[in-house]
């Protein structure tokens, strides 16, 4: 069954440079039936991979593999998935800023729940280290009478 995690191997494989259903399929251990049908899920579902078939119809059929996109997925296009259901929402519940948090890497993202009854600054807060660490941007989201 194909997981997110075989999913971002299979896609940071291929980034690299173009690779045929066997390279990938002894990438992941699985047979090429398996990473056919994986790429071809990924495919259909993410559209970040395409494929070409050279000699078709022999049995010496070659399938490759390549990245669709010019460039590595960045932050405009999920900006773009994100603002299409913002826009197409009905209620303010329809998005929540935890959609915009689960496309960080777990590496960069840090997060903490904490229920305060007066308006002071917490040591597990540590916005002044957040703001010294950050190197590009630091997001915040606020929403609901909370920081999110």
């Amino acid at each position: 069954m194909l997981d997110t995690q075989t999913t971002k191997k299979i896609i940071d494989f291929v980034y690299i440079k173009p690779r045929s259903i066997q390279e990938i399929a002894q990438h992941i251990q699985k047979n090429w039936r398996t990473a056919d049908a994986y790429v071809d899920k990924i495919i259909k579902e993410q559209g970040l991979l395409a494929t070409r078939v050279f000699r078709e119809g022999t049995r010496g059929a070659l399938k490759i593999v390549f990245w669709n996109n010019i460039e590595k997925i960045h932050s405009s296009e999920f900006q773009e998935r994100l603002f299409k259901r913002i826009e197409n929402a009905k209620r303010k519940n329809d998005f929540s800023p935890f959609d915009i948090y689960q496309y960080v890497s777990e590496d960069k993202r840090y997060a903490f729940l904490e229920e305060q009854t007066e308006d002071t600054i917490t040591p597990k807060q540590n916005l002044v280290g957040a703001l010294r660490s950050a190197e590009r941007q630091l997001m915040i989201f606020s929403g609901n009478l909370s920081w999110v």
